[in-house]
């Protein structure tokens, strides 16, 4: 099987502080081999719905089904945002972003946060500080 994009869209999340434009997106991911030239295709979409969504979407939820772990694509993920001045931009206004990793059943295997550790949050034994919003 290759990769695929199963679901983009631009959804309402209900969280603590309200409703909120969320960018959702689905990927099969079962070749690992063809990831690199998969990513680019990944960032390049979520640029495009990011863009037409509402101008305070600011959260970001991937979900992936297949064989790459969640830290894999984290660090894959950032260094796609490097390469981005808009989608480093778009990260930037993030309040949250992850990728969850799971089943075709739906049963959750690992969360991960898409957003770089900052310093200025970083807490004696490697722990992010609380953020308030």
């Amino acid at each position: 099987m290759a990769n695929r994009i199963y679901n983009l869209k631009t959804a309402e999340a209900k969280r603590s502080y309200g409703p909120a434009a969320a960018v959702v997106m689905g990927l099969d991911i079962d070749d690992v081999e063809s990831l690199d030239s998969f990513m680019p295709e990944v960032a390049h979409k979520i640029v495009l719905q990011r863009t037409c969504s509402p101008p305070d979407t600011a959260i970001l939820l991937i979900s992936i089904i297949g064989v790459l772990p969640a830290e894999e694509f984290k660090a894959r993920w950032l260094r796609e945002v490097e390469k981005d001045k808009i989608l480093t931009f778009y990260m930037s206004m993030m309040r949250e972003a992850s990728v969850t990793r799971g089943l075709p059943d739906g049963s959750i295997i690992e969360d991960v946060s898409l957003l770089p550790e900052r310093k200025e949050d970083a807490q004696p034994g490697g722990t992010i500080a609380p953020v308030t919003f």
